[in-house]
């Protein structure tokens, strides 16, 4: 059974039961890229950067980018959830 995982938000806040927390920091979704020719049936890919989130504010923080199957093994197997969206404050 495939349950499809979705592009998480922006700025979104995921963790798990052990309490590790992480910033979806970017994103780059073929669903809304107007350029990503998709035939018809593709199902969109997207690409997602996240960082810890303690590690939000550091611009040195080092970023992981996960695919679609990676994110999906985060929520599935690790179990993470989102917790909330914090875009960064402007200044």
């Amino acid at each position: 059974m495939s349950m499809t995982v979705k592009c998480p938000p922006l700025y979104s806040v995921w963790e798990n039961d052990k309490g590790a927390k992480i910033f979806v920091e970017h994103i780059y979704d073929e669903a809304t890229d107007l350029e990503a020719e998709l035939e018809e049936g593709d199902d969109p890919l997207f690409f997602v950067t996240v960082i810890p989130y303690a590690d939000r504010n550091d611009m040195d923080a080092i970023a992981d980018e996960l695919d679609m199957e990676q994110w999906a093994d985060l929520v599935r197997v690790d179990g993470i959830r989102q917790t909330g969206i914090e875009p960064p404050a402007s200044d």
